[in-house]
């Protein structure tokens, strides 16, 4: 199974690469930023973009996602509200590779997230 996972404490947004209609579990790890607070509800918004999201199993301290994507730059925002009422939110930005184009670097993987 395809998974990568960042740890929210990197405000900056990742970036990563998958090829077209791969279907790859991004997770966010919450917990540095949560300390004693855990996430209440999870939502994954694709703010630019088109392909699918499914949401996939959370936890109180990471949020989970499926997605899918069509070619082209995705930018994809998991929003957690946590139990005492914060909202918080981290970006990830995918570059989906098409299918049937020669790329030189397919599988090079940009940003720190952890395998």
């Amino acid at each position: 199974m395809n998974k990568r996972t960042l740890q929210a404490q990197q405000r900056q947004s990742q970036l990563y690469q998958q090829q077209e209609n791969a279907d790859i579990l991004y997770s966010v790890n919450w917990a540095a930023e949560l300390d004693t607070d855990t996430i209440s509800s999870s939502e994954w918004l694709q703010n630019t973009g088109t392909g699918s999201i499914t949401d996939d199993s959370n936890t109180t301290t990471t949020a989970s996602a499926r997605i899918k994507g069509n070619v082209g730059k995705q930018r994809i925002t998991n929003k957690i509200t946590t139990a005492s009422g914060n909202i918080m939110e981290r970006q990830v930005i995918i570059n989906v590779l098409s299918n049937t184009d020669r790329h030189a670097d397919d599988y090079y993987f940009y940003g720190r997230g952890v395998f």
